[in-house]
């Protein structure tokens, strides 16, 4: 679909622009407080596709929620990732960022880098937040 072709693009380049080696974009499902991965590239994505997580105890449903950025200095060890299966060996940091605007947030990209790489810093997730706010208009056309 052409949203699925958006999404895609998300995390290709935002995965590059920050050199994450973990993109995962969810977005939320309708009429539920849950949101769920849509789409996982790089290390352990296979763990992460199709996972269902609740807005209100997760780091990817805070940034939903709070429509701003999450940073965590070691995602291993983040108490608000939701429980689920093991999926970030050998990653560390990380960001959530909200896909559009505070109104309507459409999804969130979540990036981590290996573990022993350096913390994701404002002055990164800011450019994110642009690109994220255009691939939102890019969604709502698609």
């Amino acid at each position: 679909s052409g949203r699925g072709e958006v999404l895609g693009l998300i995390a290709v380049r935002a995965r590059k622009i920050t050199g994450a080696a973990l993109a995962v974009v969810a977005v939320p499902v309708d009429g539920t407080d849950t949101l769920t991965v849509e789409l996982a590239i790089g290390q352990e994505a296979d763990a992460h596709r199709g996972m269902v997580l609740p807005v209100d105890d997760s780091l990817i449903g805070l940034a939903f929620s709070t429509a701003a950025p999450v940073i965590s200095l070691d995602i291993s060890q983040d108490d608000r990732v939701s429980p689920g299966p093991p999926r970030f060996a050998g990653l560390g940091p990380g960001v959530a960022v909200p896909i559009g605007a505070r109104e309507r947030v459409r999804g969130v990209v979540l990036l981590v880098r290996t573990a022993g790489r350096g913390p994701f810093t404002e002055k990164e997730t800011d450019p994110l937040r642009g690109f994220a706010a255009q691939a939102a208009l890019a969604m709502e056309l698609a």
